[in-house]
């Protein structure tokens, strides 16, 4: 993908996450994608695997979350994948909120997403970055 194309696949990632769009996600993952989320209600280092795993961290969210949103600040193409750099405004259903940085690391593969990592530190995330634009694998 050229570096444009990259960019508006990142934001077209963005928005079928806010929107909860399944279908779309599924579209645009490999069958073998590996997600690991900083968030989604559980131990963080838990992933993902699969498109059930997808379906399953959907679930997930509209289980514990009454609202989880990405606000993107900055994307930017690293070649192989692509970097968000963003807020994140949720509120539990059980009343907790969160307004955080939460940025995250996409390798793609075939001109689909194949493995994912978001981070609350944007350090790591930048770390993260580095390495997959330098060609090395997280």
């Amino acid at each position: 993908m050229s570096e444009a194309e990259t960019l508006e696949f990142a934001r077209e990632a963005v928005r079928a996450f806010n929107e909860r769009d399944v279908d779309w996600v599924l579209a645009h993952t490999t069958p073998d994608v590996e997600w690991f989320p900083a968030i989604v209600g559980s131990v963080e280092g838990n992933s993902f695997r699969g498109h059930s795993g997808i379906q399953e961290m959907f679930k997930l969210m509209e289980e514990i979350w009454e609202q989880f949103n990405l606000e993107p600040e900055e994307i930017r193409d690293l070649g192989d994948g692509f970097l968000v750099l963003a807020q994140v405004r949720a509120s539990g259903k059980t009343g907790v909120e969160l307004e955080h940085s939460m940025d995250a690391v996409f390798e793609l593969r075939d001109g689909k997403m194949a493995k994912g990592r978001s981070f609350l530190n944007r350090d790591e995330a930048l770390a993260a970055a580095t390495q997959l634009s330098s060609g090395e694998s997280s």
